[in-house]
């Protein structure tokens, strides 16, 4: 049955509540429901280990020649003021470059010291700069 209006009085009663919009108004969105937990993660994974020095070209003749030189202990410092396997003083490690790889030569590593050795031949045209050795080991001054 309808009332005088023209609107059912029982189907009223039934019907949820509506808010009216202000003309020209967009109705206001339902809030945002609480994320969850986010979810683990997995662990990250092991860091690769750090590649093996690339070999030195001519490495074998500059462990002959730290053997001679200190018996191939490249950490040596015996305290007579040359350091390393192949026996650098402070003034020539530094010269060539070896003070970016470390202070004195007994705290670089066997490649770094080849490779500041290599610089020294290089420069100096020969292995002049160990005399003894490298006469004992026949190799060009």
């Amino acid at each position: 049955m309808t009332g005088a209006d023209g609107v059912d009085p029982d189907a009223a009663e039934d019907a949820p509540p509506t808010e009216a919009a202000t003309p020209g108004e967009e109705p206001e969105p339902e809030p945002a429901a609480e994320p969850g937990p986010a979810p683990e993660s997995e662990p990250a994974p092991d860091p690769e280990p750090a590649p093996d020095p690339e070999p030195v070209a001519d490495g074998a003749t500059w462990d002959r020649l730290a053997q001679c030189e200190s018996s191939g202990d490249w950490s040596i410092n015996t305290g007579n003021g040359y350091y390393g396997g192949l026996q650098f003083d402070e003034a020539t490690w530094g010269d060539y470059g070896g003070t970016e790889f470390a202070p004195r030569a007994d705290r670089a590593t066997r490649e770094q010291q080849i490779e500041v050795a290599v610089r020294v031949r290089d420069d100096r045209g020969g292995y002049g700069s160990w005399p003894a050795c490298a006469r004992k080991l026949g190799l060009p001054r």
